[in-house]
């Protein structure tokens, strides 16, 4: 979708500057496209978060250099698909799929420009009795909090996708980090021994 945009709510600056000091960084897949450290050509961006806010600080890589000099808007569009998944998987403590992503661009930004991604976690809601479903909304903004993009994510999670999913994030290496995310399945520490999940109860 092309803009207007609208600017991020005072709200969501405000709990982004008061809690930014306390975080947690969310584990990741070694290539996966958007949170893959270990893929050349990927975003290469594992989110931080607290009980508020969940958000990066972001800086392109060369390739996503437009032949104008602008940052390609595919890039705007893997970060915004991101950060609305782990909106969700955070809320649910699930892991799921986006299955439905509205990304709303504004006028291109040069390539190079430092940007910032955050979303409210209190934003997060569903109609679904389940509470399988969930809307998810973020925001790209510019350093002096100028909206580049804006994004709705819908978040399906389920104890099918996080048993397929779960074994991915970093066997071995941040357990941790996956424990604190999904803290509903334990131990987490047999899936990184053994690749199988052992679900706990709710």
């Amino acid at each position: 979708m092309a803009g207007p945009l609208a600017p991020a709510a005072p709200e969501v600056r405000h709990a982004w500057e008061s809690s930014r000091d306390e975080a947690y960084a969310v584990p990741g897949y070694e290539f996966c496209l958007a949170c893959g450290l270990r893929n050349p050509r990927g975003v290469q961006v594992r989110f931080d978060y607290n009980d508020r806010v969940v958000w990066k600080q972001l800086v392109p890589q060369p390739h996503f250099r437009g032949p104008d000099g602008s940052l390609f808007p595919g890039y705007l569009c893997i970060v915004s698909d991101e950060i609305g998944w782990w909106l969700g998987a955070l809320r649910q403590g699930e892991c799921g799929l986006s299955n439905r992503v509205t990304v709303c661009l504004g006028p291109p930004v040069a390539h190079g420009v430092p940007l910032l991604t955050l979303g409210t976690r209190s934003a997060v809601t569903t109609s679904d009795p389940k509470g399988r479903v969930w809307q998810t909304q973020a925001t790209i903004v510019t350093l002096d909090w100028q909206p580049v993009a804006t994004t709705e994510v819908q978040f399906a999670g389920s104890r099918a996708f996080t048993k397929q999913m779960l074994p991915g994030f970093l066997p071995g290496g941040n357990r941790a980090a996956v424990e604190r995310v999904f803290p509903g399945y334990k131990p987490v520490r047999e899936v990184f021994k053994s690749g199988a999940l052992q679900a706990g109860e709710r």
